[in-house]
């Protein structure tokens, strides 16, 4: 335990250091503390992902997917292209490759990976034998860390949809990128952190596809939904950074992706019987509607009313639902996810 703890010690302070200074180092520095700064999100990962999988830790796995969000999106790689000199695509990014990423990563990524580089090396040394390209087909292990990296990737995108929900945000002349300077020729994008983690989201999307997951055939927030989702988010902040002005369409399109998710943890949560996911979708249904209330021009009476109504909606389904969860029910059918 002792060893753990001094094991943590080391990224966490440099996550608190990170988000005190990292303003008050220039993208010119070339010491040793800003080329680590830059590149924090990969040695985060390379200091706490390791340990999460020997230990077989969920909450060591909680916490790296936690941190590598939070640091990825406040990284002076992708932040120095959107604040100082934005680029529109950094920012996009920025915005929906963690949520990516979590979702399809699995715990047997990194052996699914050396098995069929060492099938392909050997076929194409020896060409002739019949070394099968991937392992036995047999039962899978429970993947400790699936869950809990979806759940962060869902909450992930309710917080940054939520932000993005607010109107005035969409107006701010610093958010349309006026004061622009793209004849930079540093890609501060194109990084070695980037791409690493861009890398590594396509080959774990790549094994979530070959390995066709069974899951429920009803469940409204899969991997297909998911990446909607998140190729909404992405067109919309690309195209209104690139000077489109969307300050329509984009609060109604992370609205939509709001209240989208919102019912789709409603109802996978009374489909699958959790109590968290159900309440988790509630709780942002109730706070997108208060939080619209009270952004447009509404009268008291109205505001009284909806709030009224929203206590007891919320009664009333938290009753409903526990009164199902205690009812017993079969689960639901499973089909291969494609």
């Amino acid at each position: 335990f002792g060893t753990l703890v001094r094991h943590h010690s080391l990224p966490n302070s440099l996550i608190v250091g990170y988000f005190i200074d990292w303003k008050s180092l220039t993208p010119g520095e070339t010491g040793w503390i800003n080329l680590a700064m830059v590149h924090l999100p990969l040695l985060f990962t390379l200091l706490y992902l390791p340990l999460a999988h020997w230990c077989q830790s969920r909450v060591l796995y909680g916490l790296w997917a936690v941190g590598f969000a939070t640091i990825f999106f406040g990284s002076r790689d992708p932040a120095a292209a959107w604040t100082t000199s934005p680029a529109p695509i950094a920012m996009a990014w920025a915005l929906t490759l963690p949520p990516a990423l979590l979702w399809a990563y699995h715990a047997n990524l990194w052996s699914a990976l050396r098995s069929t580089l060492r099938s392909t090396l050997r076929l194409r040394l020896f060409p002739r034998s019949s070394v099968p390209l991937a392992g036995p087909k047999g039962r899978q292990s429970r993947d400790p860390f699936q869950a809990i990296g979806q759940s962060i990737s869902c909450w992930w995108i309710s917080l940054i949809t939520y932000w993005f929900s607010f109107r005035w945000l969409w107006q701010m002349d610093r958010w349309l990128g006026v004061e622009r300077n793209l004849q930079n020729p540093h890609l501060a994008w194109l990084s070695l952190s980037f791409l690493a983690y861009f890398i590594l989201t396509l080959l774990a999307w790549g094994h979530l596809i070959h390995r066709r997951q069974p899951v429920p055939k009803a469940l409204w927030l899969n991997s297909r939904s998911l990446l909607g989702l998140l190729g909404l988010q992405w067109g919309v902040v690309f195209f209104h950074l690139q000077g489109a002005t969307l300050s329509r369409v984009g609060p109604v399109a992370m609205n939509s992706i709001l209240f989208f998710l919102a019912f789709a943890l409603l109802h996978d949560g009374l489909l699958l019987g959790i109590r968290h996911r159900f309440w988790g979708g509630m709780s942002l249904l109730v706070l997108g509607i208060i939080s619209r209330m009270f952004e447009y021009n509404t009268g008291l009476i109205l505001k009284a009313i909806v709030l009224i109504l929203c206590g007891i909606g919320v009664i009333a389904a938290g009753l409903w639902f526990e009164a199902q969860s205690r009812s017993s029910h079969s689960p639901p059918a499973l089909l291969p996810e494609r």
